[in-house]
């Protein structure tokens, strides 16, 4: 062919497809990052791409597919889970596949079998490389030196609303057995996929500028090791680790622990594990509070004992002195009686001081206190409610504030 000479553009297409055939002619692993996937009459159309060493502009870009004829294949090989695990955009791949050239539809890549061992490889480097950093910048500690207040009611929860894991943190706060009552908001974010790491980063942003909340905290419901991927990238851990509130992680996995729950304040394995975390705060708060007004009780009783035993003998030897005064002179008598005046008054002051400490005790644990502090005290037909339940439709209860009540009606 000479220089001058032209060729149609099929005849270049044919030429490139003949040459590219004859040079590939067997199936060869080309390593890549899964851009987009899409399913249309049971075939898998991949987008794929590889960025540069910042992992920011793309460097190349192609296209493949699985034809479904060889899906059922790969998908047995692998597993229906770790196939759907794999088979996710922003996922790293490593892909056998045929080089196939048509002259309409121009290169694509033909898939005939997916590694796994890659995939799983490049994760582990990736998260080395974000647990190195994470430590160089002291942030794995960061949140976990955060103080736990004493009550935690008022929960930001960062979930995806349709999710399992957040239905049924919900449900098993609301159906604890001792009756607490928590203020949950949620924050919605995707917990799984490459939308992840941005929306639970602006999530946790949102809820640091409300400091209304005690805590805060991220649950999903469980999942395969690939689909948690996401908690281990390091804008999600310095998120979690510079945050405000302390954070408790319920990302349900059973043995697995990604770098976000090694940042936050509390892991634990589930969403039920983080409310039965929260119920058992609160029960704890209940008991110290109850052991503290036993505590006074019982120490007001002794003080009362001892003090009134110590009048007791002073009487007692009041007594006694006067009986011996009056077989003395007359001026030891006045002696005697002014030294026994002296002590009983010095007696009376230290009762009277620790009656004074009894007061005060008493005063921090009456009800009036504990309504200045922000709760309230909720009557039907004079009689305290304990419970939702035993309040009916139609009932007129009294709820009682730190400076008046309110009357109202049960719908």
């Amino acid at each position: 062919m000479t220089q001058n000479q032209s060729v149609s553009l099929f005849q270049l297409q044919e030429y490139i497809r003949r040459v590219l055939a004859l040079n590939l002619p067997d199936a060869i692993w080309v390593e890549a990052e899964i851009a987009e996937i899409n399913e249309s009459r049971g075939h898998r159309y991949l987008s794929l791409v590889q960025k540069d060493a910042g992992g920011a502009e793309p460097v190349a870009t192609g296209n493949a597919v699985i034809w479904q004829t060889a899906w059922p294949g790969i998908r047995r090989k692998l597993g229906p889970e770790l196939t759907r695990s794999i088979l996710q955009e922003g996922i790293q791949v490593r892909l056998k596949a045929r080089v196939d050239y048509h002259e309409r539809y121009g290169l694509k890549l033909v898939i005939e079998d997916i590694d796994p061992a890659f995939t799983f490889g490049q994760l582990e480097m990736q998260r080395r490389q974000v647990l190195e950093r994470l430590q160089q910048e002291g942030l794995l500690e960061r949140n976990h030196a955060l103080p736990l207040r004493p009550v935690l009611q008022r929960i930001a929860v960062i979930s995806s609303e349709q999710g399992a894991g957040y239905q049924d943190f919900v449900k098993h706060l609301e159906q604890n057995p001792y009756g607490y009552r928590y203020r949950c908001r949620l924050f919605s974010a995707a917990v799984q996929g490459v939308k992840t790491e941005a929306e639970i980063v602006r999530r946790l942003e949102q809820i640091a500028r409300q400091p209304r909340f005690d805590c805060t905290v991220i649950i999903r419901g469980g999942g395969a090791r690939l689909d948690l991927s996401a908690f281990d990238e390091y804008n999600i851990c310095k998120a979690v680790a510079a945050h405000p509130l302390p954070v408790l992680t319920g990302i349900g996995h059973d043995i697995d622990e990604t770098l976000t729950d090694r940042c936050a304040h509390s892991a634990l394995k589930t969403p039920t594990a983080v409310a039965d975390f929260l119920i058992r705060h609160q029960l704890e708060f209940e008991s110290a509070l109850v052991q503290l007004g036993q505590f006074v009780q019982s120490a007001g009783r002794d003080m009362l004992h001892e003090h009134a035993q110590a009048l007791e003998q002073l009487r007692y030897a009041a007594a006694q002195n006067t009986r011996q005064i009056a077989l003395r002179k007359t001026h030891s008598l006045e002696l005697l009686q002014r030294d026994a005046r002296r002590q009983f008054r010095f007696a009376v002051q230290q009762a009277g001081q620790h009656l004074d400490q009894l007061d005060q005790s008493g005063r921090q644990l009456h009800p009036q206190a504990t309504l200045q502090r922000g709760y309230t005290l909720t009557l039907k037909n004079g009689a305290v409610l304990r419970s939702a339940t035993e309040a009916q439709p139609g009932d007129e209860i009294e709820t009682h504030f730190h400076d008046g009540s309110v009357v109202s009606g049960v719908r």
